[in-house]
């Protein structure tokens, strides 16, 4: 029998066989890469469990009351009314920080109050407020060099300043302070919201292909990019009050 089958008939068999081996390849890659993505998954659901504690409202709690001591600090002298309309902006800032705590199941992180009793009067945490506003401004400005400052804020400064400038019709010397002082507030807000290990695992998960296989990885995106317009607007009305 074999007599009977043509060259181009042995090439349509051989071709036939290769599709249904190439199928049968792809059908378990696909399996292998499902395998092995539940596998990292797994890994990664353990070293979390490990490395950061699943949410608590009662944490949050906890923070909110003792991050609200650093707030109260730049507005402390501010009238009721523009008081109320920053609050209204805390408030807004605070719930879009809770969703992203609450999105990737982390416990809230305090950043600060660490040398404090677990019942420091409200005096002695206002007391400490003050000493983390100086200290940072002391580490990330006052404390640096011409050439550091200019290293390190100088670029986002001129652009800022220069949107000043153009949009708002501020001097240049006031501008240029303006940019500096809301840049500086704007880092304290990032770090007193997302202490660095926190502020690292955000930043792993929003580019993680294993993350964005399994959980809502765009929802994290966003959460993030409209805390950062939060922040922004925030110590912009921060920098006019320091």
């Amino acid at each position: 029998m074999t007599g009977n089958f043509s060259f181009t008939d042995r090439e349509e068999i051989q071709k036939t066989a290769l599709e249904a081996l190439r199928r049968m390849d792809n059908k378990n890659n696909k399996e292998e890469q499902r395998i092995r993505l539940i596998e990292e998954r797994d890994s990664k659901l353990f070293y979390d469990q490990a490395v950061f504690e699943e949410y608590d409202q009662d944490n949050w709690t906890d923070k909110v009351k003792k991050d609200s001591h650093i707030y109260n600090t730049f507005i402390s002298e501010v009238d009721d009314d523009v008081g109320e309309k920053i609050q209204y902006l805390l408030t807004d800032l605070l719930k879009n920080v809770n969703s992203i705590y609450e999105h990737i199941n982390i416990n809230p992180v305090i950043g600060g109050f660490k040398n404090l009793p677990l019942d420091a009067s409200d005096e002695e945490l206002q007391k400490e407020s003050e000493n983390i506003i100086e200290n940072f401004f002391k580490k990330h400005y006052y404390g640096l060099s011409n050439y550091e400052r200019n290293k390190l804020y100088k670029e986002r400064t001129c652009s800022f300043g220069k949107d000043i400038i153009l949009n708002e019709k501020i001097e240049i010397k006031d501008a240029v302070e303006h940019a500096y002082k809301s840049i500086i507030i704007e880092q304290l807000l990032n770090n007193i919201n997302f202490p660095k290990t926190v502020y690292y695992r955000i930043q792993e998960l929003m580019s993680s292909d294993i993350y964005g296989e399994i959980f809502e990885q765009d929802k994290l995106i966003d959460l993030w990019t409209e805390f950062g317009k939060k922040a922004s607007t925030v110590s912009r009305v921060f920098a006019q009050l320091v």
